[in-house]
């Protein structure tokens, strides 16, 4: 039974231990203070709670003594106390209360000292304000706290001068026993309350030490995750980057280099800039003979496949392959044939009768076809334009609206032929929507198209070998610190 009683009595006493701490932990305190401001605000509230105490006790027994005059500031303390934490608990601010608090600890017990006529009949009772001295260096985080020091040795030097004048004012009830008395009450308290304090301050750095030794195991273990998964996703990003690597090389070899197109014209060139290595653009040249015709033309093709990347290249290999089966094996030799048949070949290759699932994957396509000999040339367009530019002026024929592929529209798709004569020293622009669609300048913008338009003529003036590099340096200018937003491919043959 006793040992039941025991156990219940340790209980509440850890609960109402806990209770007071969590009561004192919120007082005046917000989720936007830094720790050292909670601290200080939780050294704060216990020095005035203590010192209440003391308060309370030197009223009780100057009431009990009938010296109502004096019992008048241990009450007042009590009451400033007690509304300078209602202002801390509103204001939420640190400061001031801070200030007050230590300002009447240090005050009213010499104040109460003077009253009862000094050190001895007092029971030194100014020893009660080496407590706020010892709330200095917390609530002030060993800053600022000689200055309060230096107050206290002068209240501490005018008590022992003032010493003479006040004897008088020595109560007759406080004989030598009783002086002697409230000295050994004094140093008791006091002593008492400097234990629990420091027991408070020990428990709760120990409560930090124990979450702070959480934290770093928690840390290193997460650490180690980390280091473990880092060094995985290294791995893995060294095998795609070298997959990706690979796959350029490949569809480098599979759809030519630029140096086949340009040596096809008098002059030309090829900006060509995938976004991750791989590209999703490509461009396709071949001379072709008509049994109707005896010259020889020339054909190019620029493309832009749905996606960029692996996905893109993907397209761009079965574009390409397709394109030499039309061309080459079937002989399909006009531009807007040329369309039809790759729109007919690309939706066969990517639907599949008997499937619900329908890819609606494509491609925008320019074709253009020219006949150096008589100067004649015919274009057709799935969703990209030509541009030509001649003594000055820059001309653009439209491409149709439908891309090659895809079964979304529910109109037939129409390419249409243009045909057109073009004058000697005229240089014809074929390019996919990267360029005009890449973020940068001042404001983080696209360049859009007809900034890309007004370039291209300003420009055309020079040769297609430094139009290269004026165009290299414009989109490099203009892109600066952004990320490259789409595959790039500008081409422009001059005859």
């Amino acid at each position: 039974m006793v040992n039941a009683c025991l156990k219940e009595f340790k209980f509440m006493k850890k609960r109402l231990y806990k209770i007071t701490l969590d009561f004192i932990d919120h007082i005046g305190v917000t989720s936007e203070d830094s720790s050292e401001e909670v601290n200080s605000k939780k050294m704060l509230v216990l020095l005035a709670i203590f010192m209440s105490i003391g308060g309370l006790m030197w009223g009780s027994l100057l009431a009990f003594f009938s010296l109502y005059q004096a019992m008048i500031i241990p009450y007042a303390y009590v009451l400033l106390s007690l509304f300078n934490l209602l202002f801390l608990h509103q204001s939420k601010q640190l400061q001031v209360p801070r200030f007050f608090q230590i300002t009447i600890s240090l005050l009213l017990p010499f104040t109460l000292q003077w009253l009862l006529g000094g050190f001895i009949s007092s029971g030194i009772v100014m020893l009660w304000a080496v407590l706020s001295l010892i709330g200095t260096i917390a609530l002030f985080e060993g800053k600022n706290v000689y200055g309060w020091l230096l107050f206290f040795i002068f209240l501490t030097l005018l008590s022992i001068w003032l010493e003479p004048y006040i004897v008088g004012f020595k109560p007759n009830i406080f004989t030598p026993a009783v002086s002697r008395n409230l000295i050994i009450i004094n140093i008791i308290m006091i002593f008492s309350i400097v234990f629990v304090l420091s027991k408070i301050k020990v428990d709760q750095d120990l409560l930090v030490k124990k979450e702070l030794d959480t934290a770093y195991e928690k840390l290193h273990i997460t650490k180690e995750e980390i280091e473990i998964k880092s060094e995985l996703l290294s791995d893995a990003f060294k095998d795609i980057t070298q997959s990706i690597r690979y796959a350029e090389r490949i569809q480098k070899a599979m759809l030519g280099s630029p140096q086949g197109l340009i040596d096809l014209f008098r002059q030309g060139f090829v900006f060509f800039k995938p976004r991750d290595g791989v590209s999703g653009d490509f461009f396709w040249h071949t001379t072709i003979q008509s049994t109707l015709d005896s010259n020889p033309k020339k054909l190019v093709v620029v493309a832009d496949c749905t996606g960029h990347g692996i996905p893109g290249a993907f397209m761009t290999m079965l574009g390409n392959a397709l394109l030499d089966e039309v061309v080459n094996e079937k002989q399909r030799v006009k531009p807007d044939e040329i369309l039809y048949e790759m729109d007919r070949k690309v939706i066969a290759n990517l639907h599949q009768r008997g499937q619900n699932d329908q890819v609606n994957d494509g491609m925008d396509m320019a074709v253009l076809i020219i006949d150096e000999v008589t100067r004649e040339a015919c274009f057709a367009g799935a969703k990209l334009p030509l541009w030509m530019v001649c003594k000055g002026k820059i001309t653009e024929i439209k491409g149709s609206k439908f891309p090659v592929g895809s079964t979304q529209y529910k109109v037939a798709k129409q390419y249409d032929c243009n045909n057109f004569k073009f004058e000697p020293e005229t240089t014809f622009y074929l390019f996919s929507d990267g360029y005009q669609d890449q973020f940068g300048g001042d404001k983080g913008r696209k360049y859009l198209r007809k900034r890309f338009r007004e370039f291209l003529l300003s420009i055309s003036v020079h040769s297609l070998t430094e139009q290269h590099q004026m165009l290299e340096q414009e989109f490099n200018e203009w892109q600066d610190v952004y990320s490259q937003t789409d595959d790039v491919l500008v081409i422009g043959v001059h005859i």
